[in-house]
C-alpha cells in the first residue's frame, strides 16, 4: 500500500500502514503512521498518495466491471442493415 507513496527519499520504512476490512459494513480502513516521529510532517502527503491510489484503482474496478468482455462487442451490429 505504501510503496512509492510520499515525497521523494523517503525511506520504506519509514511509514507503517494497517489495512482492515470491515465486510459487515462493506469498508475498509487504512491507518498509517510514521515509525519515527522525524517523519511525522510527511503524514499527510503519504496520506493523500494513499487515498488517490485507492480511489483510482477503484475507479478502474468499477470500469473494468461495467464494460462487458470484448467478446460481447462481436454482437454488436456495425450498422443498422446488419
Amino acid at each position: 500500500v505504501l510503496d512509492r507513496a510520499g515525497p521523494e527519499g523517503l525511506p520504506d520504512d519509514a511509514m507503517n500502514a494497517t489495512v482492515r476490512p470491515d465486510e459487515a459494513l462493506g469498508v475498509t480502513t487504512l491507518a498509517i503512521s510514521a515509525n519515527d516521529r522525524r517523519y511525522q510532517a510527511t503524514l499527510d502527503c503519504v496520506a493523500a498518495d494513499v487515498a488517490a491510489r485507492c480511489m483510482a484503482d477503484e475507479l478502474i474496478a468499477a470500469c473494468n466491471d461495467a464494460v462487458p468482455a470484448a467478446a460481447d462487442f462481436t454482437k454488436i451490429p456495425l450498422n443498422e442493415n446488419d
